[in-house]
């Protein structure tokens, strides 16, 4: 899967399975994350309270998907781990609007 946001395109290693073609927009919250609402199956998903920049992260209370650009301890929460984004895209989160839209597009496989 890969990530677009403002025209530069970020690889994404998936460890659940595939996300869907999409446009999600995204609020920052807590000086630490942006988050958009997106049902995710996580089932085989694993649970952590530590989460780190440049992951993204699925809340499932709330169906949210999340980009952390900061380290952070969220003890007493837990989020499932969806995937590493490789890149920095976390420099670019710091100093951006506080709503953004990024492109969520899975990657064909050749065969």
């Amino acid at each position: 899967m890969k990530i677009i946001l403002n025209d530069q395109e970020y690889k994404v290693n998936l460890l659940i399975p595939s996300i869907e073609d999409t446009s999600l927009k995204m609020k920052r919250s807590a000086d630490h994350e942006y988050y958009g609402i997106l049902p995710l199956n996580v089932k085989e998903a694993e649970l952590t309270s530590d989460v780190k920049a440049g992951w993204l992260y699925y809340f499932k209370e709330w169906n949210a998907l999340s980009i952390n650009f900061k380290d952070m301890h969220i003890a007493p929460y837990k989020v499932y781990i969806v995937g590493e984004i490789l890149g920095g895209i976390e420099h670019q989160l710091e100093n951006a609007q506080e709503e953004i839209e990024v492109i969520l597009i899975k990657e064909k496989v050749c065969k």
